[in-house]
């Protein structure tokens, strides 16, 4: 049985309450073959990414992950957001079972992740490369 699951930024404007045009969808139970006959256009060239026939919208197959690389290169960060529900921020972030934002304030860190800035729409920290697992707690 063929699946689609809404992702990328439409999820994150509908937790915001901001409206998106953007609609992005992952596939579950069918393969590249199925979605050419459904008459879906393939666009992807390294991931099976298709375009919907009717309204345009990217439906890409969902898909096992390969490790291309021994990780990042050396002096690289990433940037993480964490989105706000409607305007206020999580009550927690936890990474890696730390606590590095608790009730508005940052808390002790480790030394590879740097609370940057209280936003609008975000909480954001630059990350050192690693492995890290953000976890967010809001108020119900």
């Amino acid at each position: 049985m063929i699946k689609k699951y809404l992702v990328g930024g439409a999820v994150r404007d509908q937790i915001m309450g901001i409206r998106t045009n953007d609609f992005d969808y992952v596939v579950v139970g069918s393969s590249p073959d199925e979605m050419i006959k459904l008459g879906f256009k393939p666009i992807g060239r390294d991931f099976p990414v298709f375009l919907h026939p009717d309204s345009h919208e990217e439906y890409a197959l969902a898909r096992t992950e390969k490790k291309i690389s021994k990780g990042s290169p050396n002096d690289t960060t990433a940037l993480v957001g964490i989105p706000k529900r409607a305007g206020t921020p999580p009550t927690q972030v936890i990474v890696n079972d730390q606590v590095v934002w608790a009730n508005g304030e940052s808390a002790s860190q480790p030394d590879a992740i740097t609370f940057e800035e209280n936003n609008e729409h975000y909480l954001t920290f630059t990350v050192q490369p690693g492995s890290w697992a953000f976890k967010a707690a809001f108020n119900k």
